[in-house]
C-alpha cells in the first residue's frame, strides 16, 4: 500500500470517527470503545495487520517483568499498543 493510500484510509477513519462517535462525550467513552470503533479499524486497514494475528490482552515478558499489552503483533510481539479511553491523556 502506498503512503497516499494509507494516509487517505486513516483519514476516513477519523471522519467516520467524527461523524459517528464525536458527539459521545469522552468521558463516557471506555477504553474498549476506543479499540473496536478506532484503534481495531486502524490496525486492519491503514496497517495491514491480519485479525488472525492479532494478539489481544496479552501478557509479555521484558526486562525479567511481566507487562500487560492490549495488543501485540505478530505472536512474536515486534509491536505492543497500548489502549486508553478518550479521557486519559496520552503522554510519553
Amino acid at each position: 500500500m502506498d503512503e497516499l493510500t494509507i494516509k487517505q484510509r486513516l483519514q476516513d477513519i477519523i471522519e467516520d470517527y467524527k461523524t459517528n462517535y464525536d458527539s459521545v462525550r469522552k468521558d463516557h467513552m471506555s477504553e474498549d470503545d476506543t479499540r473496536v470503533k478506532f484503534i481495531d479499524r486502524v490496525l486492519r486497514e491503514v496497517l495491514g495487520w491480519k485479525e488472525a494475528q492479532i494478539d489481544r490482552q496479552k501478557s509479555i515478558e521484558t526486562k525479567g517483568r511481566i507487562k500487560h499489552a492490549d495488543y501485540s503483533y505478530p505472536r512474536v510481539p515486534k509491536v505492543i499498543v497500548e489502549a486508553k479511553k478518550l479521557s486519559v491523556p496520552i503522554e510519553s
